[in-house]
Parts: structure tokens; sequence; C-alpha cells
């Protein structure tokens, strides 16, 4: 692997879909300095190779999906925009059939994939059209894909149905782009194909409405657990639920929860009968060492409101963080945001102030003076009294405090 945008030690994990689902976990190698392409190369295979994977269908697809912007981020919708650059402005008439044909095989495989049809690899490109395009109009297949997606997505998408939409927040509408029920045109323009639009009408009903509000009302019970346990067990999860709500979920409804076809990719992963953050799937030693801890804690009881609040609201510590870094210290709000949760994640796994501001000073952060330093490790101690920690079951230090002091008083 040779990618300028990268460090050394690195790794990303990319899917590629020929003969079935393959999982690869490609690591940088080494780092070419005047390396001029805005994404990464593999050069070699290592260990095992595999039949009818070559390099050159590797690199065509990692060069699609896997383009850097300047600054080293990823561009958004780069390989939805290739999906479309050869279509004319002017599609109005087509079907969601004649958008695809105007696709690669591998973007039609892609949205496959997303609707769980990986045994589509085997199909012509014309077949496959026919196929996809017939199938993820069929209201079942729909339904399962618009159940998981957010309030925010529904709205985009149901003013989108209008016609021509711009983007103003290119992200919104990533789910639909990778799910294939609408294109972007060369002046970056929303399309949904007549078809998609009487298929979402049929299916859009009353009942469907109120299982959508249902999921989604579930996800956000196994989102909330897992920011605040890291490894959240089901019967706890269900425990919570079935304590506030009036219908009743089962651990076995949680899974199959996780396992609806969805454009999203959660946030945490399944392991041993729980939902486990995703980085802390990624570290088993971690991940071990954490629950390990955990079990001298009872675990924190979240209110219904904690739970159902609204996942863009953040955490009004981490918000009064991230406020100090842009007022005080001159940061840019999405860096001021991503130190916010890096430092918070940080904390969660069990890191003290102290050796984090270490860390910090040693990279992300340089102080004018010793007053600004001072006054920054006391605004990061004020997030770490109030974060949810993992170590600790989701108790903040502030809580457990109050539990030690009644314990000896």
């Amino acid at each position: 692997m040779v990618d300028s945008y990268m460090k050394e030690g690195q790794s990303i994990s990319y899917t590629y879909i020929l003969k079935g689902k393959i999982d690869f976990r490609i690591e940088v190698e080494k780092i070419l300095p005047n390396y001029s392409s805005r994404f990464p190369t593999v050069l070699k295979y290592k260990g095992g190779f595999l039949s009818g994977l070559e390099v050159e269908d590797m690199n065509s697809l990692l060069k699609d999906n896997l383009c850097f912007s300047e600054d080293g981020t990823r561009q958004s919708l780069e390989s939805h925009k290739k999906k479309i650059e050869d279509v004319s402005p002017d599609f109005s008439a087509d079907s969601l059939a004649d958008v695809y044909r105007q696709y690669t095989k591998e973007d039609l495989l892609e949205i496959a994939h997303i609707h769980q049809l990986d045994q589509c690899t085997q199909m012509d490109k014309n077949t496959l059209v026919t196929f996809l395009s017939g199938y993820i109009l069929q209201p079942d297949a729909m339904g399962s894909f618009f159940l998981t997606l957010t309030d925010l997505e529904i709205q985009a998408f149901e003013a989108a149905l209008e016609g021509y939409f711009p983007i103003d927040d290119e992200d919104i509408f990533d789910a639909f782009l990778d799910g294939g029920y609408c294109a972007v045109d060369e002046d970056n323009e929303i399309y949904i194909p007549p078809d998609v639009l009487s298929a979402y009408s049929a299916m859009n009903t009353p009942a469907f409405r109120d299982k959508r509000e249902l999921i989604w009302k579930q996800i956000q019970y196994c989102y909330y657990c897992v920011s605040i346990y890291g490894a959240a067990p089901l019967d706890q999860i269900a425990a919570l639920y079935n304590a506030y709500e009036e219908d009743r979920i089962t651990q076995k409804d949680l899974i199959n929860l996780y396992f609806l076809p969805s454009p999203h990719a959660y946030s945490f992963g399944y392991h041993d009968k729980m939902f486990v953050d995703a980085m802390l799937l990624e570290d088993p030693n971690l991940l071990e060492d954490i629950m390990s801890i955990q079990k001298d804690y009872a675990y924190y009881r979240p209110s219904k409101e904690e739970i159902t609040q609204d996942a863009s609201d953040p955490d009004p510590s981490a918000l009064k963080f991230t406020s100090y870094l842009i007022d005080q210290l001159g940061f840019q709000i999405a860096e001021a945001t991503d130190l916010t949760r890096r430092i918070s994640y940080i904390m969660k796994v069990g890191a003290d102030p102290e050796h984090i501001f270490e860390m910090l000073q040693k990279g992300d952060v340089v102080f004018a003076d010793q007053d600004q330093a001072d006054t920054f490790a006391e605004k990061m101690m004020d997030l770490y009294v109030d974060t949810r920690l993992f170590i600790a079951s989701g108790h903040t230090p502030t809580e457990l405090d109050q539990m030690e002091h009644q314990e000896t008083s």
C-alpha cells in the first residue's frame, strides 16, 4: 500500500465484492513523499493469494471509492459522482433501470451488497440491471431499507421527490445514493426516477410510518447504551427498553434489528450477546480489560429522556469544551468537534486527564503560555467529570465520587 495521505501503521478496511463478500484489512507498508495520486494503491498481496482478485481490479475500485481531498479527508460523493459523470443533466424521463444502465457493474454490485444481495455477482450486467431495479422497488425490500433511516434523511428524500433538489448537505443523501434510489447529475442535483416515486408513495403507508418510528426508537436505545457502556449486553438494553416503553422487546428482536438491511454502518457490532463499540471490537485486549473493570460497577440506569433525546444534540459538557476550543483557542468548528470527540473517547476507555494532557502537548495542542495551558487542563477536567465512562459501566467520575461518599458515610 502506498498512500501519501495516510500515516505509517494506519490501516483501512475494504469490502471487495467479486465472488461473494470478501473483507480486506489493508495496511500501509511504505510512504512515498512524492506520491502524487489522491488514492491508495495496492502493490502486492501478502500471505495467501486468492485467485480472481487481480491487483489492477482492486486498485481501480480503490481509486473510485477511496479518493482523498488535499487535507487527507475522503471526498464526499466521490464514488457517486463517478457513476453519473457521463450522464446528461436532463434525464428526467429515465426509469431506475435506465439510470442503472449508465452505471458500471461494480457500481451495481455495491448497491446489491447494501440490500444483502451478494448472490448477484454471477449475473451479467443487463440481467443485474433488470433484477436489481425491480427488487429494490418491491414494498418489502424498500420498506426494510427505509426503516433504519433518520427523520432528517426521510425529510430530505421527500423534499427531493418534487424533482431536482440541490445538495446543501451532501451527506444527507448518502444513504439513498448507496441504496440505489436516486442519482446525482453533473449540476450536483438529486434526481429520483418516477418509478421510485411511485413505489415509495405506495409503500409509505400509515402502518409503515408507525413501524419506522418504532424501529428508530429501538435503535436509539442501542446507540445510547453502546455510547455509555462501550459493551452493552442485550439483556441490559432490553431491560431498559421494557421498563420505559409500552411495547416489549427481546434479545432476539435486537439481533434482528441489527441485521436489517441498512445503508448505515452501525457504530457498533455484535459480539457474545452484546452490542460493542466498533473501535473496541478492533482491540480485543482493550475490550477484555474494560469488561473486567466493569464487573466492579452496576450498570448506570439512564432516564428515558436521556436515551431518546435527539441524537444530533451534543452532550452539554462536550459542547462547552468544544465552544472553549473555538472561542478561546481559535480552533475551526470541525477541528474542535473532532478533538472533543477524541478526548472524550480516550476518557471513556480509561485514560486519566493528566495522561491525555501530556499526549496532546506532543501533538494537537500548542499553548501560548502556562496560563493558557492551565486553563485548558481545567476545561478538560470539567469535561472529564461529566463523561460517562465505559470502564465504570456508564457512570461519570462525579457519580462515582458520590457513590463512594455514600458508602463511607
